[in-house]
């Protein structure tokens, strides 16, 4: 398990590569950014200066990982789509180590999004953060392991559902997709039984359905949830001893 010093520096860390990553797609897009101004008090052509200038202050330019630290480094407005994409997903990553130095409370279910405002605000972004050190405390680490293996269990759920509409997904040729849909229902089944969720339609719920009937973009959504949580809460878990860009998340 890491420390709370740990999870406290890379929560900050993560606040500003998602700011960060919403100033590039604002500066691509050209959008009107009030929300964004008011967040950070500049617009978003300004921020990178702006974020560069906290990391500093607050010394955690050295918690940055090798990646972020290449993201941040380069003009703002040169970010591709990828990274763009990419790191502003790693909210998902800031709210469960929120969530373990509890500062957010509950931790929110797999279909629920914590509206980006209130995160950024709740990771103390571009603020002096003696006060958040001082307050970080980490939950019992059995609490939050029983956490990292439900964001296993629910990206367990949204990759069977690729393997099932996929007619080229590597299923074990022992099981067919009866079979599957079998393992699904007594997977969900044994959630219910361990409390992580009520079972809708004898499924997993998500969207206030079963997640057998989520349409693309429910699934698409819930999968990358999912994923980022996990890959947050594996490195929390110190899961096979891989620093952050080299976290894994198969299941």
């Amino acid at each position: 398990m890491r420390s709370a010093e740990q999870v406290i520096t890379r929560a900050l860390c993560l606040a500003a590569v998602v700011t960060r990553a919403n100033a590039e797609y604002l500066i691509g897009s050209g959008e009107p950014a009030p929300v964004f101004a008011e967040l950070t008090g500049v617009d978003p052509k300004d921020a990178p200066p702006r974020i560069d200038r906290w990391l500093s202050q607050e010394g955690l330019k050295t918690g940055l990982s090798p990646q972020e630290r290449f993201w941040m480094s380069v003009p703002g407005g040169t970010w591709s789509q990828q990274n763009t994409l990419d790191a502003s997903w790693r909210r998902e990553g800031l709210t469960v180590l929120l969530w373990a130095l509890q500062v957010l409370e509950p931790m929110p279910s797999a279909d629920v999004q914590i509206d980006i405002v209130d995160l950024l605000q709740s990771a103390w972004l571009l603020k002096d953060t003696k006060a958040f050190r001082d307050m970080g405390k980490l939950r019992f680490a059995e609490e939050i392991k029983r956490t990292r293996d439900a964001a296993e269990f629910w990206l367990w759920r949204a990759r069977t559902t690729q393997l099932q509409e996929s007619p080229d997904a590597p299923i074990d040729p022992g099981i067919s997709k009866d079979r599957l849909e079998e393992i699904i229902s007594q997977a969900a089944e044994t959630g219910e039984r361990k409390g992580l969720f009520k079972r809708v339609g004898g499924d997993f719920p998500a969207f206030g359905k079963p997640f057998r009937e989520l349409n693309q973009p429910e699934w698409s959504l819930i999968r990358s949830i999912c994923a980022e949580r996990l890959y947050g809460l594996n490195w929390l878990c110190d899961i096979d001893g891989l620093e952050w860009d080299d976290v894994d998340t198969s299941t």
